[in-house]
């Protein structure tokens, strides 16, 4: 049994719709399979044209013109296929087994969305490094959508590059480290650069104003002087001089006696 290369299907009208028949390999030979593909008349008709497009991307995602789907068919006890995997990884991969149930649970949502409708029906030797690289780069330019029960849609969004990588890690780990050992570094774009988040002069003298006791003095002594928090709260009396630029924060706060959950604190215990 050869491999049809490249079959698109073809087009027919049956009644009002328009369906595309194509041919499956399967063990006992090749069969005829018609799918619907669109309407033909009435409102949102598709011409034979569009239905033809319609009909193409059917057969692809039928996944019928693939290697992986022929060789199943010839030899259906030989081949394993990343579904495959992915099932043997749920029952006996220790990722699965000894992980908390909320890192199982992303790890799932990671294979429902992104992993097994991209490489599900292929072989495990065809998920390779230039297939996963354009995976990565489409999971980049993708718009997803983020939808109630009803179907209605809550918001859009794309995924961040953190995302990205553990969507990739999850695969990772269902091939196997044979599998991705040797493979160059994917191209994930360069990371963003975090922007430096501080408060402005006028909101330093809110917070300072809105202070009560204590607080006031330890806001505005942070904000003059850009101590940390561990700084100013290891300061003494005698680290403190009344001339400006005086204070000197002797190392880093530390306790020196029982805490105060222990129920056993002296008061003599002192913080340097």
């Amino acid at each position: 049994m050869r491999a049809r290369r490249g079959q698109s299907g073809t087009i027919v009208r049956k009644g009002d719709q328009w369906h595309v028949r194509f041919y499956v390999d399967e063990e006992k030979g090749r069969k005829k399979k018609s799918v619907p593909v669109g309407p033909a008349v009435g409102k949102g008709r598709l011409t034979k044209a569009e239905a033809a497009r319609k009909g193409a991307e059917i057969v692809d995602k039928a996944g019928v013109n693939t290697q992986a789907h022929l060789t199943r068919a010839e030899h259906p006890e030989s081949v394993e296929t990343l579904k495959q995997r992915v099932a043997w990884c749920q029952r006996f991969h220790r990722a699965w087994t000894e992980s908390k149930p909320g890192s199982v649970t992303s790890m799932e949502s990671h294979l429902t969305k992104h992993i097994l409708p991209r490489f599900g029906e292929l072989l495990v030797e065809q998920v390779t490094e230039k297939a996963v690289q354009e995976w990565v780069a489409d999971l980049r330019r993708q718009t997803f959508e983020m939808k109630k029960p009803n179907g209605s849609v809550i918001k859009t969004y794309k995924l961040s590059r953190k995302s990205i990588l553990n969507i990739v890690g999850v695969l990772k780990l269902v091939l196997g480290r044979k599998v991705w050992m040797s493979w160059e570094e994917l191209n994930l774009g360069k990371p963003p650069r975090s922007k430096q988040r501080y408060f402005t002069e006028e909101q330093l003298k809110q917070i300072i104003e809105a202070a009560q006791d204590q607080y006031r003095v330890l806001f505005a002594a942070l904000a003059g002087t850009g101590m940390r928090i561990g700084e100013a709260a290891g300061l003494y009396v005698e680290d403190v001089d009344i001339e400006p630029g005086g204070s000197r924060p002797q190392g880093h706060l530390e306790r020196t006696g029982p805490s105060p959950e222990d129920g056993e604190c002296d008061p003599g215990d002192r913080h340097r």
